[in-house]
């Protein structure tokens, strides 16, 4: 299944203002590389919870209804499209399918056999969006943003370095959102 990300909006989710605190850092002659911090964070979270934080609009494509789709906990669904036996590309009106959340898949009502729909596009959200993440995701994105901060660089060994590994604390806050594919 293939998709495309038509937007993201991260801000909110941890401002600088937040990680400017957490990391005690008063001045803002590192904003811009705390900011970029903040965005390598949450991007990283996302990847290892398999879901977007912030509100993301997502475009893709499904074989048949009966699949699940590609990200959990969508928000909503704004456009279900499908592909003819004509190859023309027709709406399905809202009224002939409703969202599933608990099996992660629409549902659809409508008259038109599914044997003439070759593919279906949709668009949907998903993600928390700014006001709605939980309180240890956003924990986990400042330490994160606090080891990159304190670590900017590999280690190398020799020369009186020694290695260690890098905290993984912030794990251990995102396990209970993270998304297990079955």
């Amino acid at each position: 299944m293939g998709y495309s990300v038509l937007n993201r909006i991260n801000e909110g989710v941890v401002t600088y203002e937040q990680a400017a605190a957490h990391l005690r850092v008063w001045d803002e002659e590192d904003r811009p590389y705390i900011e970029s911090l903040i965005d390598a964070a949450i991007s990283s979270a996302e990847s290892y919870m398999k879901r977007f934080i912030g509100e993301t609009w997502v475009s893709f494509t499904l074989s048949s209804f009966s699949q699940r789709l590609p990200f959990p906990d969508p928000s909503e669904v704004y456009d279900v499209l499908y592909l003819d036996n004509e190859n023309n590309l027709r709406a399905i009106p809202v009224t002939d399918f409703f969202l599933d959340r608990l099996r992660n898949r629409i549902i659809y009502t409508g008259s038109v056999s599914q044997n003439e729909m070759q593919s279906i596009e949709v668009v949907a959200t998903f993600g928390w969006g700014a006001n709605k993440v939980p309180p240890s995701v956003k924990h986990a994105i400042l330490m994160l943003v606090a080891t990159l901060y304190e670590m900017r660089e590999d280690a190398t060994v020799g020369q009186g370095v020694t290695v260690t590994k890098v905290p993984v604390t912030h794990q251990y806050l995102l396990n209970p959102y993270r998304h297990y594919s079955v």
